[in-house]
């Protein structure tokens, strides 16, 4: 398990190197009913530029899972200041929470 953390951070390093840019992961799963919307937050404010999410649910029996994915700069990424999160909520539903 070692190696394989060892390897995941050695491609961001490497994205960083060869494209000045990182691509950030948020994996929610095990929730039900497939209903769920993934935003990103950068310093408490949304972000719409530079994201992508599954257009639909991924189904493990009972439970679903979605992915999304925020692209931005190293020098973001470099910077102490800023603040990611991937916040959840239920589709056309105002309401957010972390998905930490």
């Amino acid at each position: 398990q070692t190696k394989s953390t060892k390897n995941t951070h050695a491609l961001i390093f490497q994205e960083i190197q060869e494209k000045s840019k990182a691509t950030l992961i948020c994996l929610a799963s095990g929730f039900y009913p497939d209903n769920l919307n993934l935003v990103w937050k950068v310093n408490g404010a949304e972000r719409t530029e530079g994201v992508g999410t599954d257009e639909t649910s991924t189904s493990y029996g009972n439970t679903y899972s979605l992915t999304s994915r925020l692209r931005i700069s190293a020098q973001e990424w470099f910077n102490p200041l800023n603040r990611f999160e991937c916040v959840e909520g239920e589709k056309g539903n105002g309401s957010l929470k972390p998905c930490l």
